[in-house]
Order: structure tokens, then sequence, then C-alpha cells
């Protein structure tokens, strides 16, 4: 499950936590937040459904963020592909790097 509300979503966060406990799911199950994704400055935070308002609250996430529910949010350290430009050890723009050798 995906919620992406760029500004109700995290502003709304107990309501949506609320609602899918109501309706059936676990207080366990898990959830991700990812903020600002494939930006420079992303942050991903997880948790489990019945800890989203206090992970929101926590971490003090802002908007735009994604809200992703259920067991996929498992596999995070499995599909780790993104890393802040701060980290990446390649140069951004390899053609010029050839042109100076």
């Amino acid at each position: 499950m995906l919620f992406f509300q760029p500004h109700l979503g995290l502003l709304k966060n107990k309501n949506i936590s609320q609602q899918l406990i109501s309706n059936g799911l676990k207080p366990s199950t898990p959830v991700a937040v990812i903020e600002n994704g494939t930006r420079i400055d992303q942050r991903v935070v997880t948790g489990t459904i019945d800890q989203l308002s206090n992970l929101v609250e926590r971490y003090q996430l802002k908007a735009p963020a994604l809200i992703i529910v259920g067991d996929v949010v498992k596999l995070q350290t499995k599909l780790n592909w993104f890393k802040p430009l701060k980290e990446r050890r390649e140069p951004l723009n390899t053609a010029s790097n050839e042109l100076a050798d």
C-alpha cells in the first residue's frame, strides 16, 4: 500500500494508521516513510503502523513524503539502491574526467 499526498499524508498520518487498523491491518504491520525521495536529502524511517504518528513527530518528517505500508517494507535493506551524492564514489560527470586524463 502506498500513500502519496504531498502535504496531507503526513498531516493525516494518525487518521491513516487508525483507519488501516480499524479495517483489519495488524498494528504491527511494517510502515516506511520516505521523505524527499531520490533527492540528496532523502530520509527513510521505518516502524509499524501503530508507531506512524510517533515516527513523523520524532523525526520531524516533512512533505513531500511517501507512506508505504505492508511487508514490502521488510525488503528495504535488500533494495536499498539509493545513495545520496555525498556517499557516491563514482564521479558525477565521467566524460569530463576522461577528458582530463
